[in-house]
C-alpha cells in the first residue's frame, strides 16, 4: 500500500464501501456468535474410524512402501518408499491414539 499523502485520498476513486459479510450472504442481519455455536451443537458428533481399520490401511500403506523399495529398480525408489512408509506410519499412530483415547474412557 502506498504512504499516505497530505490530503490526498486513502481509497481509489469510484470505489463502493465494503459491504458486511451478511449482505454477501443474502441481506440477512448480522448474526451473534452464540447463533453459530449453538448451531454446531445440535449436530451429532462424527463417529470414529474403527481402530482395526486404521490399523490395516496402516500396515497396508507400510507393505506398499517395503515392495517399492524392494521391488523397483533405479535410485528414485527411495522417496516414493519413504513416502507410502510415512503415510502408513500416520495411519498406525492415529490407530495407536484412538486405542489410548478408548481406554482413558473418552472424551
Amino acid at each position: 500500500m502506498p504512504p499516505k499523502k497530505k490530503g490526498g485520498r486513502y481509497t481509489p476513486k469510484g470505489g463502493s464501501p465494503p459491504r458486511s459479510a451478511a449482505a454477501r450472504t443474502g441481506g440477512e442481519a448480522e448474526r451473534s456468535p452464540d447463533a453459530s455455536r449453538s448451531s454446531r451443537a445440535a449436530r451429532p458428533p462424527r463417529k470414529p474410524s474403527p481402530v482395526w481399520f486404521l490399523a490395516l490401511v496402516g500396515v497396508l500403506w507400510v507393505a506398499a512402501g517395503l515392495m517399492v523399495a524392494v521391488r523397483v529398480e533405479g535410485s528414485w525408489r527411495i522417496a516414493p518408499a519413504m513416502i507410502l512408509a510415512f503415510v502408513g506410519l500416520a495411519y498406525l499412530r492415529a490407530a495407536v491414539r484412538e486405542l489410548i483415547r478408548r481406554r482413558e474412557g473418552g472424551r
